[in-house]
C-alpha cells in the first residue's frame, strides 16, 4: 500500500476547522481524479481544476510548482448548476489550466446552493455546496514590530476583524504590500505562517487577529492590500493541509506522513472539494 498526497495550489489572494489528519491508502498504481472548485460572489470567474494524483513515493514532485501539466485532465465535461436547475458548461482555459466561465454568465449568490458535475472518461463526479451568506464587514490593519521565533525584531502587519456571529466560522487571511509609489510588479506577500488560517475559537463575535511579517522597509510607507476570506470549513482544511504538507516535505523529516485534505466529491475514485467563500478586501497606505 502507498500513501497518496493531494496537492493543489489555489490563490484566493492573487500575487493566497481542524484539518483532517487521516491517511488515505490506495493500492499501488491506482489513480484518483482530483476536482477542486472554490466559488464566490466576489470572484469575476468560476474556476474548476480537474487532474490526477500521483504517489508521493514515485518521485519528488515539488509543491511550489503546483499541478504538473501532464496530470491535468483537459477533456472533461464540467457543468455547474443552481437552485433553479439552470446549468452552464465551463470551458477549459489553457493559460489558467482550469475550466472557467465568467460570473457575468452565471451568477454566484450568497446563501445559495450550487451543484457541480464532472464527466471524465465515462465516470461522473458530483458535489454540492452552499455559499456562505455573510462576509467580514471591516478589516483593521496596522504596522508595527514583533519578536520572531529566533528572537529577532521584525516588521509586522497586524490584521484584525470581528468574527461573524451565530455560526462556527473559518477564515483565510492574506496581504500584499509594496513601497509607496513603486509599480504593482513589486508587490510581495506578507508571511502569516499558520496564522493565515484563522477561526472563531476565541468566542462567537470576538475579534480575530492574525500577524504577518513584512520584509520591505516600511519607514516611508507601504501600500497594502489585505484580504480576508470567510470560507467553508472544507476550503480551510484543504489549504491548511497543503500548507503544512509543503513545509514539512521541505524540512526533510523522515517520519513525515502527509496530511490528506478533506473531500466532498461523490464518485468512484474521485477526490477534492467544491465549496464557497466570501471575500473582503481593503487597500490602503500604512506607515510605522
Amino acid at each position: 500500500m502507498k500513501y497518496y498526497i493531494i496537492f493543489f495550489v489555489i490563490l484566493i489572494f492573487s500575487g493566497c476547522t481542524e484539518f483532517v489528519d487521516d491517511q488515505i491508502r490506495q493500492p499501488d498504481g491506482k489513480e484518483l481524479t482530483l476536482i477542486y472548485g472554490f466559488i464566490s460572489p466576489e470572484e469575476e470567474q468560476i474556476k474548476v481544476s480537474v487532474s490526477e494524483t500521483r504517489s508521493i513515493f514515485d518521485e519528488n514532485l515539488g509543491f511550489e510548482s503546483g499541478i504538473e501539466d501532464n496530470l491535468i485532465i483537459k477533456d472533461a465535461v464540467v457543468t455547474i448548476g443552481n437552485e433553479d436547475d439552470t446549468e452552464i458548461e465551463l470551458i477549459y482555459d489553457d493559460a489558467l489550466r482550469r475550466y472557467v466561465i465568467s460570473s457575468n454568465l452565471f451568477a454566484i449568490e450568497p446563501g445559495k446552493r450550487y451543484t457541480l458535475s464532472v464527466l471524465v472518461e465515462g465516470k461522473e463526479f458530483t458535489a454540492t455546496c452552499t455559499v456562505p451568506t455573510e462576509k467580514v464587514e471591516e478589516i483593521n490593519t496596522s504596522l508595527g514590530f514583533r519578536i520572531d521565533e529566533f528572537g529577532e525584531r521584525r516588521q509586522n502587519l497586524r490584521v484584525q476583524f470581528t468574527d461573524i456571529t451565530g455560526t462556527n466560522n473559518f477564515y483565510i487571511v492574506g496581504a500584499q504590500y509594496k513601497p509607496v509609489g513603486l509599480p504593482d510588479e513589486v508587490f510581495a506577500n506578507s508571511f502569516f505562517d499558520l496564522q493565515r488560517f484563522a477561526t472563531d475559537i476565541t468566542g462567537d463575535g470576538f475579534p480575530v487577529i492574525s500577524n504577518g511579517l513584512v520584509f520591505f522597509n516600511a519607514d516611508d510607507g507601504l501600500e497594502v492590500v489585505t484580504k480576508v476570506a470567510h470560507v467553508d470549513e472544507l476550503i480551510h482544511g484543504t489549504l491548511k493541509a497543503n500548507f503544512i504538507n509543503s513545509r514539512r516535505s521541505d524540512d526533510g523529516d523522515p517520519f513525515f506522513r502527509p496530511i490528506i485534505p478533506p473531500s466532498n466529491i461523490i464518485g468512484e475514485d474521485g477526490y477534492g472539494v467544491f465549496a464557497g467563500f466570501r471575500l473582503t478586501e481593503k487597500q490602503e497606505e500604512l506607515r510605522l
